[in-house]
């Protein structure tokens, strides 16, 4: 190949070397550049966020209730008795209506995952009672895991509780399970509701199969909120958890002489206590009514 060849070659290449280095150029310049400090998409979570805005209210209050397997009962309760728990709040020594700011969760629940210490906000604080109602409606009992001290610690840290200590708040909690399972300790969720001026309201499911030792952390929880332990049955069984059903009433019996028998002397009839069973327990409170109680207590701590 003689030298003009070559050198026409050479020239060639550079040619289109160059048009591809321009064509790269180009290209690169037409690409939109990135938003700079550019937010993620946060992920879609199963469990919708709730927008917790201030609301102003006399008192404010957040109920949360046990939903896990055995709670039909307290559920049912809820539904028919929370208009009239707050008719009894909005009650005033002036004759005006007092405005109550409403919350509910449930905790225990199989629906809300672990993550979320099967616990949910279903209303935030407010004063739509319709919207309680519409929830309580919607509820289902199922679940076995019931984290008592993470619902209140839930409670006292995603709801836009007044900073005023005028305004009287209070989160009551409705369970029967015991009061130290999960990751938040009693003592550590009770020291935070108390930073916020916040009281807690313990109040026992007693059933057919009480446990003494859940017993036991409920009153313990009743200790550090520094309220008495309120109770109810939630199917309305007559019932008596520390004490006998029935009490034992000695009835003494007359003296009679024992049939005439062949070969056995006549005597009397042994002198025995015959035991009538008197009943003496009375129908424990339903939801309404302990709430009754333990509200007023707590609201004369104001």
């Amino acid at each position: 190949m003689s030298a003009p060849t070559k050198r026409m070659h050479r020239e060639i290449l550079v040619f289109v070397i160059v048009l591809l280095v321009c064509a790269l150029i180009i290209r690169a310049a037409q690409k939109p550049e990135p938003k700079p400090n550019a937010e993620p998409t946060p992920a879609t979570s199963a469990v919708p966020t709730m927008q917790h805005t201030p609301v102003d209210a006399d008192i404010q209050m957040a109920l949360i209730l046990d939903t896990s397997s055995s709670m039909d009962g307290l559920i049912r309760q809820a539904r028919e008795q929370i208009l009239e728990i707050v008719a009894d709040l909005q009650q005033s020594e002036t004759g005006e209506p007092k405005t109550i700011a409403l919350a509910l969760y449930r905790y225990g629940t199989d629906r809300v995952s672990s993550q979320d210490g099967y616990t949910q906000c279903l209303v935030p604080l407010t004063t739509d009672y319709q919207s309680v109602v519409a929830a309580l409606d919607q509820l289902q009992a199922g679940g076995q895991k019931e984290f008592a001290p993470f619902a209140i610690s839930k409670a006292v840290s995603e709801l836009a509780w007044n900073s005023s200590p005028a305004v009287p708040k209070v989160i009551v909690i409705v369970g029967n399970e015991s009061f130290s399972d999960g990751p938040v300790g009693t003592q550590a969720a009770f020291s935070e509701a108390e930073q916020k001026k916040i009281k807690v309201l313990p109040i026992y499911c007693v059933g057919e199969q009480a446990s003494k030792s859940a017993l036991s952390g409920w009153k313990r929880a009743a200790y550090l909120a520094g309220t008495d332990l309120e109770t109810i049955d939630p199917n309305q069984a007559v019932a008596a958890l520390e004490k006998p059903a029935t009490a034992m009433t000695p009835v003494q019996m007359p003296n009679k002489p024992l049939p005439q028998q062949t070969g056995l002397p006549k005597r009397p009839y042994p002198e025995r206590p015959h035991y009538e069973m008197v009943g003496s327990a009375k129908p424990r409170a339903d939801l309404s009514t302990s709430m009754r109680r333990g509200m007023k207590s707590v609201l004369e701590s104001y």
